[in-house]
């Protein structure tokens, strides 16, 4: 333990990440029998245990805290990393090392792209996240782990100033009330799927007193099809399930914080681009040095063919120029999108069939969306005739075409400027 932690620059001893292996490996012994695994498997639970019981529980909108919001100025998203401007920044690079530099503090998140000199109240509109909310607790280790991984992603992987969310909320509330001041409320998540889509509407309802502002985008995309294999990718029904689900939940549970409220759906982007389009798979990335692996620049299809997780391949953290800390987490995540995304990026690859079912699945995608959006307004004309909601499909975004520049560092996130092609989709609507 002493040799673990005299490893440990100042800097690291005082993160987060210090304390928290520390009391794990304190407690880790050598695997050598089942015994041993199973005290090592106890004093894991336990420790994240005790870290979900002091986990506070977001504030209510009740709460004096929590400033109240202008209709006319409020605007909220539901949906995935797209929305968080996850991966988008240009300093995250598809490495350990440079995630480490980032967080250490030698490096950090630029949020250069989105300032502009001639636009001095370009800060004016406020970006809030919303925690997860006190109906998604389900056991003290898994409110723990929900914290830590969305504290963690908001902290070195998402710029939501470079979101499409925020690009769009800017020039909306500039439209109508000549500048841009107000709130972002950003109830998504990074990896998020549909169904989730119920309980990120209980996170904007909590923090609005079971309202919602003037208007409400939602956008789930790329996620849904993402699974070990294809077989086991959000079926179109399931997806269709979700969204109805999440809009009569919506029509039964929320009231306009303001005159009217109005739910925007945007359209299933075209993320068969990504594995199809040859400018985008020779897309050229840069990944740096590290102690098993010198620079390299690979195109996105190399990248994902390759097994370089940019984890280290030796046995010791003391055999690699990565900090301990970042050791054992180069372990637990990855930053290949054919890794976590398999049945996108590594079936597509072996056979042509493979290609059919992503495209077919996405056209049933936006087929399921329209059908969801014409339920709701049906819905709400039957059954809440006198409720001032509306549902609305943009398809537009399912048309645009990205290049090479539009694709972050991993090859699968946008960067600023793919978001931004999202973002002028949907103000043509508006």
């Amino acid at each position: 333990m002493r040799a673990y932690k005299n490893q440990l620059t100042p800097a690291s001893q005082n993160s987060f990440f210090y304390w928290f292996l520390l009391v794990i490996l304190e407690q880790m012994p050598k695997p050598t029998s089942r015994k041993h695994i199973r005290y090592f498997c106890l004093s894991c639970l336990t420790t994240t245990g005790m870290i979900g019981l002091f986990c506070s529980t977001p504030a209510r909108a009740s709460d004096s805290s929590l400033p109240l919001l202008d209709p006319n100025r409020t605007i909220a998203i539901l949906g995935d990393s797209l929305a968080t401007g996850g991966g988008s920044d240009p300093a995250l690079k598809p490495d350990f090392s440079s995630l480490w530099n980032i967080m250490s503090g030698k490096d950090s998140l630029s949020q250069s792209a989105t300032k502009s000199p001639t636009s001095p109240t370009q800060e004016a509109l406020k970006v809030e996240r919303l925690w997860p909310g006190p109906r998604e607790f389900l056991s003290p280790i898994d409110w723990a782990v929900k914290h830590l991984w969305q504290g963690f992603a908001r902290l070195l992987l998402d710029t939501e100033e470079n979101s499409w969310g925020f690009i769009t909320s800017q020039t909306l509330l500039t439209r109508q009330n000549k500048d841009h001041s107000g709130t972002l409320l950003i109830a998504a998540e990074n990896g998020a799927k549909a169904a989730s889509g119920i309980r990120q509407m209980d996170r904007l309802l909590d923090r609005l007193g079971n309202r919602l502002p003037a208007t409400t985008f939602v956008l789930f995309t790329g996620n849904d099809l993402c699974a070990p294999m294809q077989p086991l990718m959000t079926t179109p029904s399931a997806f269709e399930d979700n969204l109805k689900d999440l809009f009569s939940y919506t029509l039964r549970n929320a009231k306009p914080l303001g005159a009217s409220s109005e739910v925007v759906l945007l359209s299933y982007l075209g993320v068969l681009q990504l594995i199809t389009s040859p400018a985008l798979l020779d897309k050229k990335i840069t990944i740096p040095a590290s102690a098993n692996f010198p620079e390299e620049t690979l195109t996105c299809k190399q990248f994902r063919d390759t097994n370089r997780k940019a984890a280290p391949k030796s046995t010791s953290s003391q055999e690699t120029d990565l900090p301990p800390e970042l050791y054992y987490l180069s372990h637990v995540l990855s930053f290949n999108p054919a890794l976590y995304c398999p049945s996108l990026f590594i079936e597509p690859l072996q056979n042509e069939q493979a290609v059919t079912n992503v495209a077919n699945r996405i056209r049933a995608f936006r087929e399921a969306e329209a059908n969801a959006v014409t339920y709701a307004n049906e819905l709400k004309k039957k059954s809440y005739p006198n409720l001032p909601f509306s549902f609305r499909h943009i398809r537009e975004t399912a048309n645009v075409t990205f290049e090479p520049d539009d694709i972050a560092n991993d090859c699968f996130h946008l960067s600023r400027q793919g978001q931004q092609k999202i973002a002028d989709a949907v103000l043509k609507q508006f």
